[in-house]
């Protein structure tokens, strides 16, 4: 028993393929390079796409800055002030004690309309806020894998808060894509399913697949992604108040 089935893109694009009837199961009509190359663009489309449907739970991570009483802003993303993937979005924000175990200080994750309306940014004191502008822009350097977002923090920290606290805060990270086929996929095993007969469906009308056998994939594909993005969802918290039944 083991759990180390990652396919590749090479691995989901045949699989596809075999459901749209595009190929032989039995490998006399073996897909052509042709063929792959650019059922791994609509892949492409179909990951940016499943990106934009929202945060995905093994998409959020943690991250952390070391704050500097001179600045109110910090680049997150490759060769930013903080090298990670350029963040979706900031979830959660908090300042962390770096010298005892206090409870962290927790922080408002404001809108940009909201931050805006602040006034003396650069006032120093202990922050109370963070904005998070995702920055992406192209055609130029801000953009790809190069891309990076600007966190602001509300008002500018003064010498004592960022020599005693740093900067933690929750982030949703971006979908990697594929560069090849033989790269492997970017998801959990559990999307393989979903992301099969996605592609499945999107590919239909390149290969003339008749409109009664593409509703059938196309039902198929729907059904499966709506479990999968039902699924990959956190949990609501709970809690049972004795005489009050179940409160969220």
């Amino acid at each position: 028993m083991a759990q180390n089935y990652y396919p590749t893109a090479q691995g989901l694009i045949d699989a596809a393929l075999g459901h749209i009837r595009a190929v032989d199961p039995e490998g006399t009509l073996a897909p052509t390079s042709t063929m792959r190359t650019n059922a791994l663009v609509t892949l492409n489309q179909l990951v940016l796409h499943l990106q934009a449907l929202g945060m995905s739970v093994w998409t959020v991570k943690n991250g952390s800055l070391t704050l500097n009483s001179t600045k109110n802003s910090y680049t997150l993303g490759p060769g930013g002030d903080l090298t990670i993937q350029r963040p979706q979005a900031i979830l959660q924000a908090w300042l962390h004690n770096t010298s005892d175990n206090s409870d962290p200080i927790p922080l408002m994750v404001q809108d940009r309309e909201t931050y805006n309306r602040y006034t003396q940014k650069t006032q120093q004191s202990r922050p109370v806020a963070v904005f998070y502008d995702r920055a992406y822009s192209l055609p130029d350097s801000n953009s790809g894998a190069n891309a990076k977002g600007t966190l602001y923090v509300y008002p500018q920290p003064d010498s004592t808060t960022a020599s005693t606290y740093t900067l933690s805060f929750v982030y949703s990270r971006p979908i990697q894509d594929f560069s090849a086929i033989s790269d492997s996929l970017d998801f959990p095993q559990e999307w393989y399913l979903a992301l099969t007969w996605k592609l499945a469906d999107l590919l239909c009308p390149d290969f003339g697949v008749p409109v009664m056998y593409w509703d059938r994939i196309g039902s198929r594909a729907e059904s499966f992604l709506k479990d999968q993005v039902g699924w990959d969802s956190e949990t609501d918290s709970m809690q049972i108040v004795p005489g009050q039944g179940v409160l969220k």
